[in-house]
């Protein structure tokens, strides 16, 4: 009876543990971050992301693990984070754009995050394969690879990164979801003379 008790106990923490996440499948054209927001300590908000130029919301480090993705569970890793694009920071207009999220280094979280989005999406486009070039015994380069999700509507790009680091091999991800009919603001789309933001990515990469 001891053990039946505890492994029920098991069952429902982790019930409980998967409740109080945020899946980012689900949140892609949100119209309200604001419940998002609440659900987490501590954010920082930034004007302009690197590669779409949007406004984000951006969770660091530990704020990551508040986060999953259908059935993969982001770690606490140095240099992780989940940035949420948002074409404003306005309360009355503020509507989620795409989500970009990276692991500095987690080899095994790559592969099974790489595994359930070929379950969920199929094979996908390559536009760049896997690295063949070593040295040491360590494998240099990147990888990358893009799918459309006709069902939702967004564009998926799932990247990793071959590094090394104290003669250790590194490899981190980045998977970046892109709404394709998120529309830059005005003012952002002029000076990239664009609308569309997944036609902007699509330019960088």
């Amino acid at each position: 009876k001891k053990i039946i008790t505890i492994f029920i106990l098991m069952i429902m923490l982790q019930n409980c543990n998967s409740q109080e996440k945020t899946d980012l499948k689900e949140i892609i054209n949100s119209e309200n971050v604001n419940p998002l927001l609440k659900k987490v300590i501590k954010f920082t908000k930034e004007d302009h992301e690197i590669v779409t130029k949007l406004p984000f919301y951006a969770f660091y480090d530990q704020q990551i693990e508040n986060f999953k993705f259908g059935d993969i569970y982001f770690e606490n890793t140095e240099n992780s984070y989940v940035k949420i694009l948002v074409n404003s920071f306005s309360n009355s207009n503020a509507k989620v754009l795409g989500i970009m999220i990276n692991e500095e280094n987690n080899p095994t979280l790559a592969e099974k995050l790489r595994t359930y989005l070929v379950s969920q999406y199929g094979q996908p486009k390559i536009i760049e394969p896997e690295p063949t070039f070593k040295q040491d015994n360590i494998i240099f380069g990147n990888s990358a690879s893009k799918w459309i999700d006709t069902k939702n509507n967004t564009t998926i790009y799932f990247y990793k990164d071959y590094t090394e680091s104290n003669g250790k091999q590194m490899i981190g991800f980045s998977l970046d979801i892109i709404s394709n009919s998120a529309e830059y603001p005005p003012a952002i789309g002029e000076a990239l003379q664009t609308t569309k933001v997944v036609d902007w990515y699509n330019t960088r990469f």
